[in-house]
């Protein structure tokens, strides 16, 4: 009988702790798990007197901004551009018409669908064979014609001057190889699969010159004799950029050509890592630091997949292995909101089947028939991104930013290319936007942006609309009148910081701002104590009033089994039962938001083989295969001249997590159970 009264203790014991605990997504789970690979990583580069000395780092040139990445224009499309594609000798103009299955056969044989197998070619991060990469200070490289230097008029003709922070050495090597790319590949094998090459992969010509970015010229053998267990190979560099805001980039640069600008599913990329932003990481090893690059590598991985405007022309309908009978992207006019009416603009949009179907579902508006993409940022990023305005931290935007979910959103895109299945019960929820309506759609107003964090009409703080950090509403006056669709104020010189949110005034996080962001449990340190703030992954903003002011913070938060939200204060856990709800907690008077979203948001259990560490292999002068193996139009942009400030009392939205049972926590009570019973 005792055996039994254990038995049951021990199932209600971790029920209860796997019921009221937020378990991470799988997503997570696996960056997280691979941080823990890159801090012994480090640890090894320590003891072995490989890791450059933090004396010998250029602080003075560093790009972090108070231990962030900054805010990017990525450059995939200007990079891709520049690539002159094959012209098929005879172009078959039937083939729009013909399945997927015999598109794909018609290049490489293909085999049952399977999880993607990505495979990496690393022989440019060794040895200095890279010409284009930094492997003294002081060594310049030139891009284009040369000229001017790049640091101060950085474009496509310049000469760049490497720093010690440019430096390609076997420890940034080491990193990305047995570190930021097995992250990388896991994540892409566990959401995506695809018809598999069946036997070995050998590649065609594509462009015209047979490189995969300059100066990188693939080699013969991958035409001859081709590679096996493949599906998409991924050539690696680690190179300065012209322009030191660029992170990494990446382009597809080989595709079945089927005729002209009708493509084949990409199986050949190229992936370039800025070592300026990767040395600081390995000098002082962060987790949500670490999180962000990944999630900047995913970023650009999606482009080499398909998220590119090369490829949209291409795409099949999965219904039908064929062709779509319209164009997947396509230009329209649209009327935008304004302080002095509707004014029309011209925007572009997807509008595929599953794409429509998540922004209908998403956005709470059964008229919508498209998901917008962006119209800011010029060649390198407008028409490869969704609009910012829309979608404000997915991770397919044009800008880097430290919360990057991967949604269902691009998920659906990648699914009505065609050339993927995808499994969406590893989708990260998107929270920007969710279940606000047709108008909040159209455009930014007082009244349509009314929720938390979406719309000040004076500089504010508040929680961030997505509730994941504390931030502030900035407003500039800029020198000029801003262009009609981006006016949302009576004076037309007023907008808000953010260009490629149309200038709309939203609640974000405030640069040189070091506890900013509750999801950041590094920024544990500068919480505020006399109110017990909790920072960590799940952790959200929520309000609190004192004195009659409305005032932020960061606390734990948990979704209970009645999809109820509940804030934990200290030790005191409060229930949410109703929005605008007053409780007290410790003294302090804690308000319940209106809208918390991510309470109605179930994510698939985590299976309990992810949850091994990976082991790094030891370090090496140079791997000994170069490739890696697995089975799995430009908006103005006017200086702000000044800034206009008040304050204002904020409503209350909604947030971003998710809650899950992990399979492991449910079946180790029963094997107990069991256990107990017939000893």
């Amino acid at each position: 009988m005792n055996k039994v009264i254990i038995a049951l203790f021990l199932v209600s014991l971790i029920y209860c702790v796997s019921s009221t605990s937020n378990t991470n997504n799988i997503i997570d789970n696996i960056i997280e798990r691979n941080y823990l690979s890159f801090t012994k990583h480090v640890d090894n580069l320590k003891a072995s007197g490989e890791l450059m000395s933090n004396a010998d780092v250029d602080h003075q040139n560093s790009v972090l901004v108070n231990g962030h990445l900054p805010s990017y224009n990525c450059q995939h499309d200007h990079i891709i551009k520049s690539k002159k594609i094959v012209t098929p000798p005879q172009p078959q103009q039937t083939n729009s018409s013909r399945s997927r299955e015999s598109l794909a056969q018609e290049v490489q044989q293909t085999q049952a669908v399977g999880s993607i197998r990505i495979n990496f070619d690393t022989t440019f991060l060794y040895n200095k064979v890279d010409t284009r990469a930094c492997y003294q200070a002081n060594q310049q490289i030139v891009f284009g014609k040369g000229g001017a230097d790049c640091r101060t008029s950085p474009g496509t003709n310049c000469v760049y001057t490497c720093n010690a922070n440019d430096i390609l050495n076997n420890s940034l090597a080491n990193l990305i190889e047995n570190v930021i790319l097995p992250t990388i590949r896991e994540v892409f094998s566990t959401l995506l699969s695809v018809n598999r090459v069946d036997g070995v992969l050998k590649l065609t010509d594509t462009y015209s010159d047979r490189e995969c970015d300059d100066y990188y010229r693939i080699p013969d053998s991958y035409f001859t004799t081709g590679i096996a267990n493949t599906d998409m190979l991924m050539f690696i560099t680690a190179r300065p950029t012209p322009s030191t805001s660029t992170i990494a980039y990446a382009l597809a640069c080989v595709f079945p050509i089927y005729s002209t600008n009708f493509y084949g599913r990409p199986v050949a990329a190229g992936i370039n890592f800025n070592p300026l932003y990767f040395i600081p990481l390995l000098n002082n090893p962060n987790q949500f630091l670490f999180k962000e690059y990944i999630r900047v590598g995913i970023h650009e991985a999606t482009h080499a997949f398909g998220f590119s405007k090369t490829f949209y022309d291409s795409f099949l309908d999965s219904n039908t292995g064929q062709k779509y009978t319209y164009t997947p992207s396509y230009s329209f006019t649209d009327s935008a909101p304004t302080p002095s009416g509707s004014v029309s603009v011209t925007r572009s949009g997807i509008r595929t089947p599953k794409v429509v179907s998540f922004v209908k579902d998403h956005y709470n508006c059964a008229t919508l028939q498209h998901q917008l993409l962006e119209d800011a940022g010029g060649q390198g990023t407008a028409g490869s991104h969704w609009e910012k305005r829309t979608v404000g931290e997915e991770y397919m935007l044009g800008y880097v930013q430290p919360v990057f979910p991967i949604t269902g959103l691009t998920l659906s895109f990648l699914e009505d290319s065609g050339w993927y299945d995808i499994d969406f019960s590893y989708a990260e929820p998107l929270m920007w936007g969710k279940k606000l309506g047709c108008n909040w759609f159209a455009g930014c107003t007082a009244s349509s942006w009314s929720d938390t964090g979406y719309f000040a009409s004076a500089q504010t703080e508040s929680c961030t609309p997505t509730r994941v950090g504390k931030g502030t509403t900035r407003l500039f006056s800029y020198n000029s009148n801003l262009p009609a669709q981006y006016q949302h104020f009576s004076d037309p010189r007023i907008g808000g910081a953010d260009m490629a949110a149309d200038y709309c005034p939203f609640s974000d996080v405030t640069p040189n701002t070091k506890n900013a962001y509750c999801v950041d449990k590094g920024a544990q340190a500068n919480a505020v104590t006399s109110i017990f703030e909790y920072y960590g992954s799940d952790s959200r903003c929520f309000e609190y009033v004192e004195s009659s002011v409305v005032k932020q913070a960061c606390w734990k938060y948990q979704c209970n089994a009645n999809k109820q939200l509940q804030i934990q204060v200290n030790d005191t856990w409060i229930t949410c039962a109703t929005p605008g709800q007053i409780s007290v907690a410790q003294g302090i008077s804690v308000q319940c938001p209106s809208n918390f979203y991510i309470c109605d948001v179930v994510s698939k259990p985590i299976p309990g083989l992810k949850n091994e560490t990976l082991t790094i292999p030891p370090e090496t002068q140079a791997p000994s295969t170069t490739t890696s193996t697995s089975t799995g139009s430009d908006s103005p942009t006017p200086s702000p001249s000044s800034t206009t400030s008040s304050t204002t009392s904020p409503d209350i939205d909604n947030s971003g997590s998710t809650l899950s049972l992990s399979f492991t926590l449910m079946l180790a009570p029963i094997l107990s159970f069991v256990w107990l019973l017939f000893i």
